[in-house]
């Protein structure tokens, strides 16, 4: 009858000195052996099973084109636009707005007051016919 569990931790337990290096070599062999076994099968049975794509078939996403506006940054009182939360537009250089200004980050707020060219998509603005620029990049303009 086959030892419990505990019964073959215990005598693994009490191996010492040559006994132990006599049970290590072989089982280190048997792992090593399994290791690279795995390692060279896996990749064989795995490309079996992959789908053939037809890259052919396959059309490319059109890339939207980035509008560009150039103007003053000015700020607005966001309470006008509450649920686009648009703070700034673009104006020009008789003080007339040219587009609303919308960024996800701080870049608007960087820029106050200086002129600049604008890049991103424009959008709608919820409610109204006006468009917004939802900026992407900001370059200032000497």
């Amino acid at each position: 009858m086959p030892d419990s569990p505990k019964q073959i931790y215990d005598k693994i337990e009490g191996l010492k000195g040559k006994r132990l290096v006599y049970y290590l070599v072989p089982l280190f062999i048997l792992f090593v052996f399994v290791g690279f076994a795995l390692g060279n099968l896996m990749p064989g049975l795995l490309k079996n099973d992959e789908a053939n794509i037809d890259w052919e078939k396959i059309q490319e996403v059109p890339k939207k084109e980035s509008t560009m506006y150039r103007g003053r940054v000015v700020y607005t009182d966001p309470n006008f636009y509450p649920e686009d939360e648009i703070k700034y537009y673009l104006a020009d250089d008789n003080g007339k707005t040219i587009i609303l200004l919308k960024a996800y980050d701080e870049k608007l707020t960087v820029v106050e007051g200086l002129y600049v060219y604008v890049f991103g998509d424009v959008e709608k603005v919820m409610g109204t016919d006006e468009d917004v620029l939802v900026v992407e990049k900001v370059v200032v303009k000497n």
